[in-house]
């Protein structure tokens, strides 16, 4: 048997040897076919199959509100949150989010970082460790809590230096300490490449320059209890927010979150959008009082 396949692969050899423009072509093709195939399943895998760095991602929920006149990002209130918080069952943690491009220097390096605006159940929420430091609480003022870097942006700032909590970096031109490492692997909520730095959502506002003078987001992200489902969610907040609108709208899969809208307050409603392989939910927008 390997007799035979053996001379069948010098004959083909042979063949191609003789006729060198057959041989070329044949190569060529071959290598472009191999080509297309690798960048079809890399493509494949970071679009489709990649999840985002969370023990259970399909329990996970984007809750935003939308503007359909503007069709710009609203916000949703930290009075609001408080309370949808403390009133809903359906979910068993819950945290506001938002997400930013911040210019980060450090050790003479300088960059445009993802950065990712946060109160602190988003940690336990998304399963994350700490490689070295800390991770900041609620309890802790926001310029004391600092900003947590990925693995990834500590290499890209500090080498292999493991020692860098308490040193500090400098973003949109402020010094804030850092007083953690996330795990490596920790992409957050973010696929094209994961999130830099995360820090509390009130420092994100004054990075931001929100004016607001008040706590805001533009997503709550949402863990689904045990035992139950996107539909209990949907109901809870159609059940807190009967009068605030006429019109509850299912939309079709997103691959990102592209923010939060809302309507005037007469005809107000929100859409449920995903990250990557996010659920979908249709809920009623969370008025701000």
């Amino acid at each position: 048997m390997w007799h035979v396949t053996w001379f069948e692969f010098r004959q083909s050899l042979r063949s191609l040897w003789r006729s060198p423009l057959f041989s070329s072509v044949f190569v060529i093709t071959i290598s472009l076919a191999f080509g297309a195939t690798i960048t079809i399943a890399t493509l494949t895998h970071a679009i489709v199959l990649r999840t985002v760095s969370a023990p259970d991602p399909s329990r996970l929920i984007s809750i935003s509100t939308v503007d359909t006149q503007t069709n710009r990002p609203g916000y949703i209130y930290g009075d609001t949150y408080a309370a949808y918080r403390d009133e809903q069952r359906s979910l068993s943690k819950i945290a506001m989010y938002s997400v930013s491009y911040f210019r980060i220097e450090a050790s003479g390096i300088a960059l445009d970082g993802l950065a990712e605006g946060v109160t602190a159940d988003y940690f336990e929420l998304l399963g994350a460790k700490p490689l070295t430091g800390r991770f900041f609480s609620d309890e802790s003022g926001a310029e004391a809590a600092g900003v947590v870097l990925s693995d990834r942006l500590r290499r890209r700032l500090f080498g292999d230096e493991l020692a860098v909590v308490g040193q500090t970096v400098r973003v949109e031109g402020k010094d804030i300490p850092v007083v953690g490492i996330s795990a490596p692997g920790f992409d957050g909520l973010q696929f094209d490449g994961g999130v830099d730095l995360v820090v509390p959502l009130s420092l994100f506002q004054n990075l931001s320059r929100d004016a607001s003078g008040t706590l805001r987001s533009r997503n709550i992200i949402g863990l689904i209890a045990e035992g139950a489902s996107v539909s209990d969610a949907r109901a809870e907040l159609l059940a807190r927010w009967p009068g605030r609108g006429g019109h509850v709208s299912r939309q079709p899969a997103y691959r990102r979150c592209p923010g939060s809208r809302q309507r005037p307050l007469s005809r107000r409603y929100s859409r449920r959008r995903c990250f990557g392989h996010y659920r979908r939910l249709s809920r009623l927008t969370p008025p701000h009082p």
